[in-house]
């Protein structure tokens, strides 16, 4: 939380109740110490204090949870260009490397949603690079040169939580995201060319459409699947 924005007590209480049922009903799902931090429990305690030498007691709320060594996205972003009006960016990554990182993100992001867990926050800071805790070997996860980090989505505390029926598989990325704004949520993490939509939803079909990973996911809507096929159609003239 932003200490020189403080919350109310009544809405930090409410970040609390909210954050704690997302992480007990990711537990429950098995996605702790996945693409979210491993849970510990939640506690509350009383803190005696002194306001104006009144004495009172003031509850304590705790979310024990897993110590993620590594860096959000955001966190990646330095000074590379040497003109400093252009700002920070994460540009020293190889761009196959940043996308595949996004990719998992984007992964995590809808496993949650099909479990009844919408983190209702995604964007770069609240996503994590977790160093991976197994030595290198030569199966060891690379891309771009890179050993690939686990990717972890933090933040919960705007989370919505529904009840899921039927376990279903996850909706595809390519759904999720496809009117979604990812050049200004992952600013200078995805490609700056993204701020033409068309870029950005063409990754998408090749990343989660048409390289055979489609049967992770739900079947495309059909008016997705109109759309789609309806701009291929017009790229083709």
């Amino acid at each position: 939380m932003d200490s020189s924005n403080p919350r109310e007590l009544d809405e930090a209480d409410e970040d609390y109740s909210v954050e704690a049922a997302a992480y007990e009903a990711l537990q429950t799902a098995s996605e702790t110490g996945s693409s979210a931090p491993e849970y510990h429990g939640c506690w509350t305690f009383s803190l005696p204090i002194n306001i104006d030498g009144n004495q009172s007691i003031r509850p304590i709320r705790l979310i024990v949870m897993e110590q993620l060594n590594g860096t959000s996205i955001t966190g990646t972003r330095i000074q590379n260009n040497p003109d400093k009006g252009m700002g920070t960016d994460s540009f020293h990554y190889p761009e196959e490397y940043r996308l595949e990182v996004l990719a998992r993100a984007m992964d995590g992001y809808v496993r949650q949603l099909s479990l009844g867990i919408n983190q209702k926050d995604f964007t770069g800071r609240n996503v994590m690079l977790v160093t991976p805790s197994a030595p290198v070997n030569e199966e060891a996860d690379v891309v771009s040169g890179i050993r690939m980090p686990r990717v972890v989505l933090v933040d919960y505390n705007h989370a919505q939580l529904y009840k899921i029926s039927l376990k279903l598989l996850p909706m595809s990325p390519v759904e999720v995201f496809w009117d979604g704004d990812l050049w200004e949520d992952f600013g200078r993490w995805a490609p700056l060319d993204w701020d033409d939509e068309t870029l950005m939803r063409e990754w998408l079909l090749s990343k989660f459409y048409s390289d055979g990973k489609r049967e992770n996911y739900m079947s495309l809507p059909g008016n997705l699947v109109e759309e789609i096929n309806s701009l291929a159609s017009a790229g083709n003239k």
